[in-house]
């Protein structure tokens, strides 16, 4: 590689990949416990783990979309970036979700094939809800590039108008809901790096805004109102329930932005891991849900040991010999050649 590739090259950012990382893993012990327990929303590590991880991933998401156009400042690449992050998100997650039902259900119906798109949180949502998200994000920089100044405010109005567009369509299916929900950590990650001042806490303030997500979890449940608000007996429950979480998240969020960029901006040995989350995501529950199955006799704090363990190991070892292929790199995980 000659002098001048590798300067347009761009450096990589350690602690987006150590916070990757340990997403990750949170992901994965969030699906151990999920398959091992009944009561699972119950357990507070359970309940610390959801009220935030899939939020900070779509933050994370954000920020590297920041940074992705930073580097391609100029609207004609619009077409080329959809057209990669079809390579990178939607296609995997096809594969993938269909790879799933065939190894636990034995084979692949029409509605298997059908729920793909008008019910992706029975797959693997998360990477057909970022990418559509990518795409509205990306159509609403493209349209403010011709106003450069007033982008931010634009990002901001698009919150407002993805909200009433899927308010509008009267469904949460085809992923509509979630993107709904997820789109404001993504432009919340876009914001943070774009004016990282600003996103910037105090050490005194970071450590706070800890403890009061660690209380707030006690109250957070998987449920599209907790019971302790519906006892409020309140017309706008819903709403304050809503806000709870944005809140929950947010807190959560700001404070891993600011402990992984102070304190993990380093290469570590599991750093280079940061890099195969998708396959990670993709694989674990496939064989957490097949240990389940098999291994339902076991303690449940066994069996979540065992789920947690083999499940990241089982993917690590899959995508360590997926990436020995050209197709699997570019293809199964979404790498770049």
């Amino acid at each position: 590689m000659t002098e001048t590739a590798n300067n347009t090259q761009r450096k990589r950012i350690y602690w987006l990949d150590n916070a990757k990382w340990f997403l990750i893993l949170l992901v994965v012990m969030g699906h151990a416990i999920q398959h091992t327990y009944t009561d699972f929303d119950q357990k507070w590590l359970f309940r610390a783990i959801y009220s935030f991880h899939m939020p900070a991933f779509m933050a994370v998401s954000g920020y590297l979309a920041y940074r992705a156009q930073a580097a391609k400042p100029h609207v004609s690449t619009y077409g080329k970036r959809l057209l990669r992050r079809i390579r990178q998100l939607v296609i995997p997650y096809i594969i993938w979700s269909l790879t799933a039902v065939l190894v636990i259900n034995g084979r692949v119906t029409g509605t298997d094939l059908t729920t793909l798109v008008t019910d992706p949180e029975r797959h693997l949502w998360f990477l057909w809800v970022l990418f559509w998200i990518f795409a509205f994000f990306e159509t609403v920089r493209l349209i403010s590039a011709r106003w450069p100044k007033h982008e931010a405010a634009m990002v901001l109005g698009s919150l407002v108008m993805l909200y009433m567009l899927v308010s509008l369509c009267h469904t949460q299916r085809f992923g509509l809901g979630s993107m709904k929900y997820y789109y404001i950590y993504y432009c919340l990650g876009y914001f943070a790096h774009r004016y990282p001042k600003a996103f910037t806490l105090p050490r005194p303030a970071a450590f706070a805004l800890f403890i009061l997500w660690g209380f707030a979890t006690h109250y957070w449940q998987m449920a599209p109102v907790a019971t302790w608000v519906q006892d409020l007996h309140i017309a706008s429950a819903k709403l304050i329930y809503k806000l709870f979480n944005l809140a929950v998240a947010t807190s959560a969020i700001l404070v891993l932005l600011n402990v992984f960029s102070r304190y993990a901006d380093k290469q570590y040995a599991t750093t280079h891991l940061g890099q195969v989350t998708l396959g990670i995501y993709a694989i674990h529950q496939t064989v957490i849900t097949l240990l389940a199955q098999s291994l339902s006799s076991l303690t449940p704090w066994l069996l979540v040991t065992i789920n947690f363990t083999v499940g990241l190991l089982a993917s690590l070892l899959i995508i360590f010999i997926l990436r020995k292929s050209r197709i699997g790199r570019y293809i199964l995980l979404g790498e770049n050649l």
